[in-house]
């Protein structure tokens, strides 16, 4: 149920003019990762736009608040699924999208201690897309065989210069 309620706060932000953004596939998802990681969250900690620590657990984020959550995560041994990097730190600090709206109790109840499969992007190792980037185990085949067919379709790209020999939308 913890898990449920956490996909649902991802993709679902709230019904009452909430926050909410377009939901992708985990193929689009998949195809827009530069980093593909298994990782334990190990804390959960909110910083303002100065950057410092906020320790109140009712402290709040969302649009025109100053507040960021973020994921402290340990990059598991032999988690490292896909990377462009030449070298995934073993530790990782990955920024939730400040425009949903949750509090620091919220996010630490729901994340801290759990393993995930994390589709990330850039040099930064941020999240790839503000929802939907964070995954459960169960499903690491999918996310494996979706590697493997953008592989195969990124070598045809590279080999023929035809933007059509990809189907994954950029």
């Amino acid at each position: 149920m913890k898990h449920f309620s956490l996909l649902l706060w991802l993709l679902l932000p709230g019904m009452c003019g909430a926050t909410s953004v377009m939901p992708k596939s985990l193929t689009n998802l998949v195809a827009e990762a530069d980093h593909v990681v298994i990782g334990k969250v190990t804390v959960v900690d909110m910083i303002d736009d100065e950057g410092h620590q906020v320790t109140n657990l009712s402290a709040r984020t969302g649009p025109d608040l100053p507040n960021t959550i973020r994921l402290n995560v340990t990059v598991q041994t032999n988690g490292v699924l896909f990377t462009t990097a030449t070298q995934v730190p073993q530790n990782l600090t990955i920024p939730l999208w400040p425009a949903w709206h949750h509090t620091l109790e919220q996010i630490k109840g729901i994340e801290e201690g759990q393993t995930r499969i994390f589709l990330l992007k850039g040099s930064s190792f941020g999240f790839a897309y503000v929802a939907g980037c964070s995954r459960e185990l169960s499903e690491r085949p999918e996310i494996e065989r979706l590697l493997k067919e953008i592989k195969v379709q990124n070598n045809a790209f590279l080999e023929t210069g035809d933007p059509a020999s990809s189907q994954f939308e950029r």
